[in-house]
């Protein structure tokens, strides 16, 4: 697992900083290591997403590392739930 730390950017943006590790973890998740190593290394050493709210519950994003983008990008979406 990548665990990150979300922070606020510059100009509205959120930022999930895999750089830093969180301070906590929630009860029954895998234990805190840091994105280094081989796979998490691989994965997500050195790499920062930034987000930008594109409507009230959607936000597009976009991966660095190394505070170069890497050409992958990606939408975070929360889905409404239907009138009973």
């Amino acid at each position: 697992p990548g665990y990150y730390v979300a922070r606020d950017g510059e100009d509205g943006e959120l930022v999930f900083d895999y750089t830093r590790e969180p301070g906590f973890r929630p009860e029954g998740w895998p234990e805190l290591r840091a994105n280094t190593g081989l796979i998490a290394g691989i994965v997500f050493g050195g790499m920062i997403d930034y987000c930008r709210r594109v409507a009230r519950q959607t936000a597009i994003g976009a991966a660095f590392k190394g505070g170069r983008p890497i050409d992958a990008y990606f939408l975070l979406t929360r889905a409404s739930q239907p009138s009973v």
